[in-house]
Formats: structure tokens, sequence, C-alpha cells
């Protein structure tokens, strides 16, 4: 919440305060939010208020600096139960968007994709049986929540979520609702108009933990035209006109909403020319080129990807107009965050139009639509939540449709959580998003992906390999590879993504003959589907493979069947002889480039095997896993297969399968660190560390080195130890001397590594940040994560550190020290903000990009380049999703430039 602050003739009006009372408003100048839980993280909000008014007085404060000691105490709120070791690809955007997130956090977490619940009645999900189809063959894990399993009411419904939630490691990540709130399908809102009930899953607040959407129809017909529109936008991609994908149209229809909208769509069409749009259309109610909601029917027509509307109850398309629309295939997302937009419990509104126009054969309207119900919205709310989306589809091009409503409310909670925590709450209920959340959206030209692999399986086969490139060769890392076979035999789905080469070798655990289906997916690429037949050919068929390391037959370790770093690990073979002969003196090798392992030799040896026999070895293949090796790793090799020479030795290979193993190791990570005093630049200490293990194997007692990987931070002593941890728990290193380098600045966060290895040979690393003392008013701040260090004029204690001074431009002030000129920006009112660009003296480098323009606004901001249409006055948190991009920001806020006494000066030296 902003003070409003007008001027009435040369009287000051503050707008919503008591001018009865001596008190400031706020009364504090910084605050820490009540912790949530942000799906397996506990977060919280650091704000501060710079600026502080008094109606009484007619007076303002502002802050230049402030120190802010952020301290850890009192009774716990939205604590977690447990430590997080695995974390949703789906999600990385939400937590890499955390102020204190590191990059190298990722190595301590398994990275999974979670699975999609399916809510719906019975009858709704026998009509969905070819969705269902795509969507496991897509490789997405569905999980119903069907009328059978529970009381068909809102609260049992959550319920039936919440247990799910609650007991699983894995966590879902999109919400699916089949049916309106009424008719033949019809499911329960989760409270009043909304279904944010059903995803506040992970604490008591009212941050979202999952993206949710609602497949919104009333019989088989409507059912089945929107399962067709979303099996032609993903599985079947209109490509007659490809330029559609490339196409974007906002509009911002009502003077009642303000320029603020216009901004907003400014946001939304700079945004999607950033990433490679070819053209996005506006239509601005003060633009003079006609009626806005008549031009975005033309431009939706023409074909658009994205399509984003702010304004004022009804000023939006009717349900009418929407149904009419002539776009066949070419079905935007669309955001109309709008009072009125989105009321669609009790009959039909917009949002359901756009998704349900159409009809099976020629879809048209949007894929999806999230736009806000009632006619109590208000526009600082509705930009907030649209902002988010069109950050999450266009500038961080999440795939899921879930992640745009998960955004929206995201941005909304970031921007207004805790001064507005009721409207935060409504707004979080009121929007809702109508359409399939696990849809992948589009935001360029689907390019074809070139998939390599076997054209059958042969059954008995333990794995598959699929090569996966761009049409130039190049490989295509993290494409979803999927074999689905769905028969009397078999339900079984293998999955993987492909690595940097573009290869992904799947298990193929298959019980009987029949057809696979394989689907190859990524984001804005062409699917890929093909028939893989599993059938009957006479081979020797790998049946079972067993880990020894027990010191049998040459191997060595600790006898519990696991690959573990350092061991030499034996592979027991169990083979199948599907050939119709006697097969002699049979062999088998495992072979691999793996860096993690080495195959040190050793033979299977089988012996004869008659047609028809399983048969176990007799001897092992034997396999060095390197000291260094990861948990969670995968190794990647084939058992070759032959028959061994009368003298001995190799086997002369005649037959391979694929086989695959994982590395059990344990696996710590940075839980906190402990220091004797306090450490202070110049300041020596002890400090130890605590470290969970979170790996598939439990730790034994292990050296541990602190290895500095900063200039600020010595280490004097050498490695300590940590006892042994079993998975799961967290134990606390010896003390380890340190030092601070005298120049370093207090509060700098040094980074370091601590080496961890055991007399095993396991080798574990773990990155570690200790910030060095607290940071004081008179402290510089950073570094941020692109490195940059921000001083201010009393950081005067480095000597790196610039003077500051006022340097009067202004060739009207009294003893000016240069002479400025006065730049062409004008502001006499509300809505009248303005910008001018102007050439940089020479090319400045600002995060690692050469500019020669800069844009300045009269709303106390400039940003590096053109960015002249972004001159917002409204001052959202940074980084927001709906400020200018490479944004300089000292006094930013609603400010007038206007009369004879005012101006925005710029001068400097000739080079």
């Amino acid at each position: 919440y902003a003070a409003y602050m007008g001027m009435n003739g040369d009287e000051y009006v503050f707008g919503e305060l008591d001018d009865t009372v001596d008190e400031w408003y706020p009364e504090t100048i910084a605050e820490v939010t009540e912790p949530a839980i942000a799906r397996q993280f506990r977060i919280a909000n650091l704000v501060t208020y710079p600026v502080q008014v008094n109606a009484f007085r007619n007076e303002v404060r502002v802050y230049s600096g402030m120190e802010v000691d952020v301290q850890y105490g009192g009774p716990g709120v939205n604590e977690l139960s447990s430590y997080p070791t695995a974390l949703s690809a789906s999600y990385l955007s939400l937590y890499e968007s955390f102020l204190d997130w590191d990059a190298n956090e990722l190595d301590d977490f398994e990275i999974y994709h979670g699975a999609l619940q399916v809510v719906a009645r019975e009858t709704a999900i026998v009509q969905l049986d070819e969705w269902i189809e795509w969507k496991r063959q897509k490789g997405y894990k569905l999980e119903l929540l069907t009328d059978s399993m529970v009381s068909w009411n809102s609260n049992s419904i959550k319920g039936e979520l919440q247990s799910r939630w609650d007991n699983s490691q894995y966590k879902f990540d999109w919400v699916v609702i089949v049916g309106d709130d009424g008719g033949t399908y019809g499911t329960p809102p989760g409270q009043g108009m909304g279904d944010h009930y059903y995803i506040k899953l992970a604490g008591n607040d009212e941050f979202p933990d999952a993206g949710v959407g609602r497949i919104s129809v009333d019989d088989s017909g409507d059912l089945n035209a929107y399962e067709n529109k979303v099996l032609l936008y993903e599985r079947d991609p209109y490509m007659e006109d490809t330029g559609w994908y490339l196409r974007g149209v906002v509009g911002a229809g009502s003077s009642y909403s303000g320029i603020s909208t216009v901004y907003l769509g400014r946001y939304a069409r700079n945004a999607m020319l950033d990433i490679g749009y070819t053209q996005v259309d506006t239509a601005w109610y003060n633009d003079g080129h006609g009626n806005v909601n008549s031009r975005n029917i033309q431009s939706i027509e023409n074909g658009a990807s994205f399509f984003s509307y702010r304004g004022y109850v009804n000023s939006g398309m009717t349900n009418s107009q929407i149904l009419n629309l002539d776009n066949d295939f070419m079905l935007p997302m669309v955001l109309t965050i709008t009072c009125g937009e989105g009321d669609w419990t009790g009959g039909d509104d917009k949002s359901e139009s756009w998704m349900s126009a159409g009809s099976a054969n020629v879809p048209t309207g949007g894929i999806g639509c999230i736009a806000t119900g009632t006619l109590s919205t208000h526009t600082r709310y509705n930009n907030s939540l649209s902002g988010g989306g069109i950050f999450s589809n266009v500038v961080l091009q999440n795939k899921e449709m879930g992640a745009v409503i998960f955004w929206t409310k995201v941005n909304l909670y970031n921007s207004y959580y805790p001064w507005a925590s009721g409207a935060v709450a409504n707004f979080s209920e009121w929007t809702n998003m109508m359409g399939d959340p696990s849809v992948w959206l589009w935001t360029d030209i689907p390019r074809p992906l070139v998939v390599t692999h076997p054209a059958s399986i042969e059954y008995g086969r333990n794995g598959y390999e699929v090569i996966v490139t761009d049409d130039q060769g190049q490989p295509e890392a993290g494409a979803w590879v999927c074999l689905y076979k769905n028969d009397a035999s078999d339900d079984t789905v293998a999955f993987g993504e492909t690595n940097a080469a573009g290869r992904i070798v799947l298990d193929t655990p298959f019980e009987g003959l029949g057809i696979a289906k394989l689907t190859v997916t990524k984001q804005n690429c062409h699917p890929y589907q093909a028939d893989i037949p599993c059938e009957v050919n006479t081979l020797m068929a790998v049946q079972n493979v067993r880990i020894i390391d027990n010191g049998m037959g040459g191997s060595s370790g600790d006898g519990d069947g696991l690959a573990e770093p350092g061991e030499i690990v034996g592979l027991w073979i169990t083979l199948h002889n599907m050939y119709g002969f006697n097969a002699p003196r049979v062999g088998a090798v495992f072979n691999t480039d793996d860096p993690m392992v080495e195959a040190t030799g050793g033979v299977a040896q089988f012996g004869t095997i008659n047609g028809g026999q399983v048969q176990d070895a007799t001897s092992l293949a034997l396999i060095q896993i390197a000291d260094d090796a990861q948990s969670g790793w995968i190794v990647d090799g084939t058992i070759g297969l032959g028959i061994i020479p009368q003298g001995g030795g190799q086997p002369n290979v005649v037959q391979e399968d694929l086989f695959t193993f994982k590395i059990h190791a344990p696996e710590y990570t940075y839980v906190n660190h402990n220091v004797s005093g306090t450490i202070t630049p110049g300041a020596t200490v002890d400090v130890n560390f605590d470290l969970a293990n979170i790996g598939l194997s439990d730790g034994v007692a292990s050296q541990v080195e602190l290895v500095s990987l900063d200039t600020y931070i010595i280490v004097n002593s050498g490695p300590g130890t940590i006892p042994a941890t079993q998975v799961g728990e967290v134990s606390t290193t010896s003390d380890i001397s340190i030092t601070a380098h005298p120049s370093a600045f207090k509060g700098y966060p040094a980074k370091a590594e601590l080496y961890i290895s055991n007399a095993e040979g396991h080798i574990d690393t773990v990155s570690v940040t200790i910030p060095l003392g607290t940071r004081e008013a008179t402290d510089p701040v950073g570094p941020d994560d692109y490195g940059y260090i921000a001083f201010d004029n009393r950081d005067t204690g480095y000597e790196i550190a610039p003077e500051y001074d006022w340097i009067e431009i202004n060739p009207d002030a009294p003893n000016n020290d240069y002479t400025g000129t006065q730049l062409d920006i004008y502001d006499s009112g509300e809505e009248d903000d303005d910008a001018d660009v102007v050439d940089l003296p020479f090319n400045v480098q600002y995060y690692g990009v050469d500019f020669s323009l800069m844009t300045v606004t009269c709303n106390g901001f400039a940003s590096m380049g053109n960015q002249s249409d972004m001159r917002t006055p409204r001052n959202w948190p940074i980084p927001s999703p709906l400020g200018p991009n490479y944004m300089i920001a000292p006094y930013w806020d609603d400010r007038r430039v206007s009369g004879a006494n005012s101006g925005i000066f710029q001068y400097y030296d000739e080079p």
C-alpha cells in the first residue's frame, strides 16, 4: 500500500490518512512478514518503508539509509517439519527468485517432475480417455481423485489432496478439476467462486503451492470439445500458418482503470518482442485509433499465441464475441484479469467462453483463460496479478499453463502481503484459470525433433536407447522421452530426459508382446510419436542383475548390495536363453565409457545354457566405482554376451543389452554454521558446520577440509572431522580456524567449499557461505548475483568507496557547479508521465550488456537503453515483473516536473 499524496494549490493533501492524530505512517520503517511455506521452503518478505508521512504535521520523512538486523526468535509460525531432498523442475523458477538462493544449492536436491492430480467424477474420467492417454504418453504421472473415493464436497476433496501432499516425498505439481460447479460433471469450487483453497497445502498461509485449472464443462459435448482442443494444440499443433506462434495482442480498454493498464500492456509487449515475437498488436483506450474490442478481435482472428487485456467491468469482449471468434486452431493463452470476467459459478462467464469456444473439430477462442470474479476488484491488485502471469508465460517461459496462474498469485503475494493481507486472500480466491494446467504453452514456432531409435524392441531386452537432435544435428538436451505400453500384459510408462548429448536409455520391463508408443516432447518443439512393436526375437535375454560387494568373486565393499564410491562391485547376472538351441561357454562382460566407473575385467561365466533355460552366472563381471562418484549418479553401459573361446578369455560378443545402475553414497548439504565469537574484518575465529546427509547411503566418520573460494576469507587450520551420519540426520563438524581479511566488507558473504572424504574413498563437496560479521549502515551492500557492490555516501571507511557530493547542474540554481542541459521531460499531473532517451557519451556496461542510450523518466528512475514507453509511476517491489529492464531507481515515485522552477538536467565532460 503506497500512501497517496496529491496537490491542492500550495498545500499537500494526504489520502487515506487521519490528519487529526499526530502519528507517522507507516509506524515502522522495516518489518519481516509472517513466514509462509512455498511448497517446501519457509519464506518471508523483508519490507522497508524509507518514506513516512504525518498528515497532522503535514510532513514527510525520507530515510537516505537504514540498517536492518534480521533476528530469529519467538514462537515458530509455519515451521517446516523436515528439510526437502527433492524439488520439482516446474518450480525451479520460484526457488531461483529467492533473494538468498545460490545456484549451487541445486546440487543438494533430486530434481523430479511432479504428478498431475485429476479431480473429476467417474463419468467424466470415462469421457477423458484420449486426454488421459496423451498425458501418460508424454510422461506425466496421473493420480485420479473421483467421487467414488471421497464425498463430493470441497472439504473432502481438499482433505484427500492434503493427504496425498503430506504423504509424498515428491509433491505433485498441478491440479486439474473437471466440471462446472453444477451440471453432469459438477465439481464444487474450493471456497466462494475460487479453487485457490485446493492448493493451499504446505502452510497456514495464502501462498500457492501448486497450479490449479478447471475444465469447466456441463456435458459430454463440451468435455469432448475441450479434450480435442488440448490434443490439437499440444499433440498436433497447427502448422499451416506458423506466424501466429510469434504474434501477440495486448489491450487496455477503459479510462476508469487508468494509465497503469496501458503500462502493463507495454510491459507485456516489450517482453514478447524481447523473446522473438515478430508482431504484438496494441489497442489502448486513449490512442485514438478506434474501439479497443474491435481491434483486439481482428488481431486475434489474424492469429496470436498470447492475449492480455485489462479494463473495467463490462469493458471487454462479450460472451457472444468470444464464442464467435474466427481464429480456427490459433489459440492464445488469455489473461483478462478485470472485474467480472471470471464469475464462473452460477452461470457462464467470459473465462469459460474463452475455454469452450469452437467445436471438437475446429477449436476457437483460447487454450485457457485466467480471470477474476466479482465486481469488487481493484486496479492495483489486478495489475499485479496480470504482471505475474505475463512474467511466467513470456519472461520465464515456464512451459505449463498452470505456472501462469501460480505466478499471478506469487506476484500478488510479494507485492501486497502483509499490508493488504485481506486483499491477497480475496484476490487469490477470485482469480481462477479455465483450462488444463498441464498444457505446454507455445512461445515460438514449433521446431522439428530428429529422433533416432530402434524400430522395434526385442522381448527380453532391458534397455532402449533414444537420441534426440535438432534438424542441424545438434543435441536436444532436456527432451522428455517416454515409452508407454498399456495392454493386457502391461501398464508401463518408461520415462526420462535426454542428457547434454541428447541421449537417454529407458528401462523396458515389458511383460509381454504388443505395441509401445514412443513420445518425445520438448518446449516449443513439434512432438514426435512412433509405434514400437515389442516382438519375439531369438536372443539371450538379461533377466536379472544383482550388485555384489561382499568380497565374493573379486568384489570389495561393505556387503550391502549397493554400488558405492570406492568399491569394486560385481555384476551377478541371470540369463534366459530364448534361442531354440543349447548355447555352450556363454560369457558376459560389462562395458562403459562412464567417467564414474571402470570395467576392471572379470567375465560372468555360465557354461552351457540349454534352450529356454534361465541360469545364473558362476562368476562376476567386475566394476571399480570412482571415489568421487556422487549419490544418485546413473551409470550407463552395456552387457555384452557371447561365446568364450575354448582356451578361455573374453567372450566374442555377438549381442549387447543396455544396462544402467545407480550409485548410492552419502550426500551432505549445508544446514547452518556456528562461530565462536564475532567474525569481523581482520578477526580470527573458529567455525563449525551443521551438515545434513540427504544421500542414499549412511555416511561414516569423515575428514572435512574447508577451502576458501574468496580472497576475503583465509583458512588457518588443517582438516576437521564429521562423525558418522545416517541418511536424514544432521551432524556437526569439528572447529576450523578462519580469518576474515582486514579489507573485507562487514557482512560480506564469503564463498567456500567443504571437501568431505572418508577411508572408504568417498568424496563429497558442499558449498557454504560465511557472512563476515554484521553489516551496519556505514557498510556497502552486496554483492548481488552478478557481483555488483553498492556504496552510499556514508560508506566512507573503505579505500574503494567513491566520494559523494551534490553536483549542481541546474543553470538557474545559485552557485551551480556546471551548466547542464534540461531534458525534454514534462509532467503536469495524473497520467501525464514523460520520459526522454539520451545519448550516453560512451558505452556503459550494465549487467554484462553494453548500452549507448539511457531512458530518463519524470518518475525518479532511469533505465538503460531505449525504454521510453516504460515510465510507470507505481513503485513496485524491485525486482518486479512490471518495471523496465536494467532499471536504476533512486527515487521511484509519481513525481511532477512542471513550472518554471522544475526540470531534469543532464551534464557530462567531453570524453
